[in-house]
């Protein structure tokens, strides 16, 4: 594969997605929390959350980005059934196709993020080839090929880094039969005017992550007016004013680095409010209520 073939950029949260939290201007306003500090211009969704080379690797001779060709199909197939949600301010209707893409990508993207690299590579490399979900053979004996070769393979960058949509895919399948999908709901509320936020880290989830995403309560903003949840209690006929206010919070206190939104005046109002010295005796409880209304 010859270099100019090559992509260098890659996004952990694709661009369409962050369409959906930028200004009229299409740009976004940038925060970083290391520095403390907005960026001196918005940005353009193609300017944040991505790594270079993070889905480049070197194969014998050859350079190729085959993981980020498999991650621009997989948001691909996504981008239109975001579209469609777009174009639902409330209440969201889902078929089962869209919905099962929707769970697909919100674990995705919790995997796929920097947040979750260690928690990736641990799992991949304290797991068997058959917890895994695969195995391998020799194609002239049909025989397994052996645990020298299953340790070379799971040290492999780029097998590591592929498993990221695997591991989905593993847990669809080894759990298809718990999965309710009436449970994975899109809601699209008024409040605050659609000055949602997006952070680096934007799954929300319940409880500390275990062995599965796909079974896990959670919480994830799509846009400025939409956000999925997963839940295994009952659904709210109305979510609570402050349902909104509390999940860009989670936005700014989740992020490793960034956090981004079409609202200067509200984030800076938000970066205030997470420097506040009681907030972390809070935490527990703001997330109970975050969650409360799914019990």
């Amino acid at each position: 594969m010859s270099k100019e073939q090559i992509s260098h950029r890659h996004h952990y949260l694709p661009e369409f997605l962050l369409n959906g939290f930028a200004a009229n201007d299409g740009k976004l306003f940038v925060y970083d929390k290391l520095s403390r500090r907005f960026w001196k211009n918005t940005a353009f969704p193609k300017q944040i959350f991505y790594r270079y080379n993070q889905n480049t690797f070197t194969i014998g001779d050859e350079e190729t980005d085959f993981v980020e060709t498999l991650y621009s199909k997989f948001d691909n197939d996504f981008a239109p059934v975001y579209e469609r949600i777009l174009q639902m301010l409330g209440p969201v209707e889902l078929n089962i196709d869209d919905t099962i893409a929707v769970l697909i990508f919100v674990a995705v993207s919790f995997y796929r993020v920097p947040a979750n690299d260690k928690t990736v590579a641990n799992y991949v490399k304290s797991k068997s080839p058959q917890s895994l979900g695969f195995r391998l053979y020799n194609h002239i004996t049909n025989e397994d090929i052996g645990p020298e070769w299953y340790k070379i393979l799971m040290e492999e960058p780029s097998f590591v880094e592929s498993y990221r949509i695997s591991k989905v895919l593993v847990e669809i399948m080894r759990l298809k039969s718990n999965i309710k999908l009436a449970n994975w709901t899109i809601a699209a509320p008024t409040a605050l005017k659609g000055f949602g936020l997006i952070g680096d880290n934007p799954v929300i989830m319940r409880n500390p992550f275990e062995e599965n995403f796909i079974d896990q309560e959670m919480i994830m903003p799509l846009s400025k007016h939409h956000v999925v949840h997963h839940y295994q209690g009952n659904k709210p006929d109305k979510l609570p004013s402050e349902h909104k206010f509390a999940i860009d919070l989670f936005q700014f206190l989740q992020a490793d680095q960034y956090v981004c939104g079409s609202n200067k005046e509200y984030m800076e109002k938000m970066a205030d409010f997470v420097k506040w010295p009681e907030l972390d005796k809070m935490l527990p409880s703001l997330k109970a209520n975050l969650f409360g209304p799914f019990l």
